[in-house]
């Protein structure tokens, strides 16, 4: 039979329960570090930009379904960007690497890239032409916006 000491036990108990709330004590500092920004004039609670549960806007159906009818006008060139990203990724794979070759996967990258921001520039002009001002606020002050958030 093996021979227990208290005393080594004991020790090891308090290593370990030290251990737990030091974790414990690191969680929670890092929820309310991480916490959503909590905004009065917004209601008081959760997300600057009206979000529930992680959709965005849920406060406000018009203003909800007026982006979605835009985001549709968004796909194209945000699928241009993911084929840039794609051939640069294939550049910089190749066997054997080819300096120009990454150059003009790059430079597509950039003209894709500025295209797309061109476009959601344009959809948010007109966007915003169709929102009342209070809606025009809350989507200045969303997170969406601010890209801080989906």
């Amino acid at each position: 039979m093996i021979q227990v000491s208290g005393s080594r036990w004991l020790v090891w108990g308090f290593i370990l329960a030290l251990g737990l709330d030091v974790f414990l004590l690191g969680v929670l500092g890092a929820r309310h570090l991480h916490a959503p920004d909590r905004d009065r004039e917004h209601g008081g609670g959760g997300r600057r930009d009206g979000s529930s549960m992680g959709r965005p806007f849920a406060g406000d159906p018009g203003l909800r379904s007026a982006i979605k009818q835009r985001l549709g006008a968004l796909r194209g060139p945000q699928q241009n960007v993911l084929q840039a990203r794609q051939q640069v990724r294939q550049a910089l794979t190749a066997q054997p690497f080819d300096a120009h070759q990454l150059e003009q996967a790059l430079d597509a990258l950039r003209v894709q890239a500025s295209s797309a921001q061109s476009a959601q520039h344009r959809e948010l002009v007109g966007l915003a032409s169709e929102l009342t001002k209070e809606q025009r606020e809350h989507l200045a002050a969303s997170r969406w916006l601010l890209g801080k958030g989906r």
